[in-house]
């Protein structure tokens, strides 16, 4: 009996704590999303390929909005900034796996994309030899968005291309079932995350993202 009340109150307390974190992470999305804006793109054809830049962070004139979304909307301690210098993006920051932690994330570019004529995207990242996702945020419920995972070599510039087909629905952390497709005409924001517990000190330089055909 003991036992069954003590699961009872687990269960209860995980359903709050899982409410609150909805209530939180949606209203860090919803300040993100107000001041979202119509994104120029800029095409270029090499070939039978076709290259379209929506996030430049080389040009410093360029200011991309950005909010940091980390595991403290679960109580934990993990941090993350989003850094622009001259020629690129820092996505840096600590992870923490204190208070069941282990997740810090950026949200950048907030606008109005419509890639449904493309495949995929491509970014230009340095590393430190962790492992990051990209996101995708389309107009489905606060807090949902698309993940793409890729692996990074430490101090080296990488193109690395993601198909569309590739990315993940999820939810707060939870893997959604994959018929939920990407609107990929309504695409409202890109962004990287850092989880799967890899605790410690990080740092990914972003230059930009592309999408391709």
């Amino acid at each position: 009996m003991r036992a069954e009340k003590q699961k009872e109150k687990f269960t209860t307390t995980m359903r709050v704590l899982l409410v609150l974190a909805a209530v939180i992470f949606g209203a860090g999305f919803a300040y993100f999303f107000n001041g979202g804006q119509m994104t120029n793109a800029v095409s270029t054809s090499g070939g039978q390929a076709t290259e379209t830049m929506l996030i430049d962070f080389t040009r410093t004139q360029d200011s991309v909005r950005w909010q940091s979304i980390d595991d403290g909307v679960m109580g934990g301690v993990s941090k993350s900034t989003l850094v622009q210098s001259d020629s690129s993006a820092a996505f840096a920051g600590t992870v923490s796996l204190a208070n069941n932690g282990g997740f810090a994330s950026v949200l950048f570019g907030a606008g109005n994309y419509m890639l449904g004529a493309d495949s995929g995207v491509i970014v230009r990242v340095r590393g430190d030899g962790k492992r990051y996702a990209f996101r995708i945020v389309t107009p489905m419920l606060l807090g949902d968005a698309h993940y793409a995972y890729f692996g990074t070599v430490k101090g080296t510039w990488q193109e690395i291309r993601l198909p569309f087909d590739d990315f993940v629905p999820k939810r707060y952390g939870f893997t959604l079932p994959k018929m939920l497709s990407m609107n990929r005409d309504k695409i409202q924001a890109f962004g990287m995350i850092i989880e799967e517990k890899q605790a410690g000190t990080f740092r990914l330089d972003i230059a930009w993202v592309k999408a391709y055909r």
